[in-house]
């Protein structure tokens, strides 16, 4: 038997929506196979073939997909047959993920990292700092910059929100100019959860939160990143952009 939880916090176990029903399916990370991922395809029907493709997978209450990491294979023994069984994984890739779970333990801050441009992440606006995990090639790589949503005078700087947060996204700008450049630039998805100003922002304050489906700016101008500019946090851009962009997109077989 399998028994799955939905979310988890500090204070409660959260249900699944209601009217959850569908496949649970095997997501393989072609370029980081320790990074594969069981996800749960919500369906209209029980046909896998045609309800598969018309149907969407999970997200969780921070609007993240909700998955299983395959990592978690090392401590469900029933999973692991299904999967074994199926040929949706062998005994090398298991033994590499036991080796892993028993060389190292991530840091709770990094548990949530991305693989690839396409995969979101949440954007926290009422930080100083903006920081990303990249897990690609097997390493954990941070990116770190000031934040984005902060507002600079010529005397001081300022934190434009108190709170909210929202789903977020990079991707390789194709705007006309940054043509024959490889650029990075960020979308907000979806607001998580509502922004709330600052009571003390100088009238002249020019930089908001996008609308959903809007790209991150800095008053006009688009906020963007070269990836092939020297340092540290252009080589974790890069890794990003040249990696697949295979993380969000339902594909792999049900099990």
């Amino acid at each position: 038997m399998l028994r799955m939880t939905y979310t988890t916090t500090l204070a409660d176990k959260h249900r699944f929506p209601p009217d959850t029903h569908g496949f649970l399916y095997f997501h393989p990370d072609a370029h980081n196979p320790l990074e594969s991922q069981i996800r749960f395809r919500v369906t209209h029907d029980r046909d896998p073939t045609h309800g598969f493709a018309s149907g969407h997978d999970l997200a969780d209450r921070s609007g993240y997909i909700w998955h299983i990491p395959v990592e978690h294979l090392t401590k469900a023994p029933t999973l692991r047959e299904m999967l074994l069984r199926d040929g949706l994984v062998d005994d090398a890739l298991f033994a590499q993920l036991q080796a892993r779970a028993g060389s190292r333990t991530r840091p709770r801050r990094l548990k949530r990292g991305i693989t690839s441009l396409s995969q979101p992440f949440t954007l926290e606006f009422n930080k100083k700092t903006f920081h990303l995990i990249a897990r690609v090639a097997e390493q954990d790589r941070m990116y770190k910059t000031a934040g984005l949503l902060r507002f600079y005078t010529e005397h001081d700087r300022y934190l434009v929100y108190k709170a909210g947060s929202g789903l977020c996204r990079l991707e390789r700008s194709d705007l006309p100019q940054h043509a024959g450049r490889r650029i990075v630039v960020m979308r907000l998805l979806k607001i998580l959860q509502p922004p709330k100003l600052r009571s003390d922002l100088p009238p002249t304050c020019s930089v908001s939160v996008p609308a959903e489906g809007e790209l991150f700016k800095f008053g006009q101008r688009v906020w963007y990143r070269d990836v092939d500019k020297p340092g540290q946090n252009a080589e974790v851009l890069r890794l990003l952009y040249d990696a697949p962009d295979d993380g969000e997109q339902a594909f792999g077989q049900s099990l």
